[in-house]
């Protein structure tokens, strides 16, 4: 069934709309699809699946400073491995840790 494109939606029967939708979708999926090259690239960040911790106390506990510095730390530089929701606050410990260590380098022992 041919519909007219520049029909108003309100005047097509259900009917005729699924028909317009069905013709139409398998154009959208090919290309809503992602490229081979950005579906190769890996995505550095929280993946929020292994150890997690909970709340300020939870990150002052992790790197055993005061309640203070850890809240001070969730606002700055901790940000990127954090999701908080509401007041519950869910710290990723792997990329936590990473990011202390691009903040603080090892210095070499003497």
């Amino acid at each position: 069934m041919k519909t007219d494109p520049k029909s108003y939606i309100l005047h097509l029967t259900v009917e005729e709309f699924i028909e317009v939708l069905k013709e139409n979708l398998p154009a959208l999926e090919v290309q809503a699809q992602p490229q081979p090259a950005a579906a190769a690239e890996t995505k550095e960040g929280p993946t929020f699946t292994g150890r997690l911790v909970y709340g300020i106390k939870g990150i002052a506990d992790l790197f055993d400073v005061c309640n203070k510095t850890a809240s001070e730390w969730k606002k700055s530089w901790l940000k990127p491995a954090i999701k908080q929701e509401g007041r519950k606050i869910m710290t990723d410990v792997e990329y936590a840790l990473k990011l202390y260590g691009q903040k603080r380098p090892q210095q070499p022992q003497a």
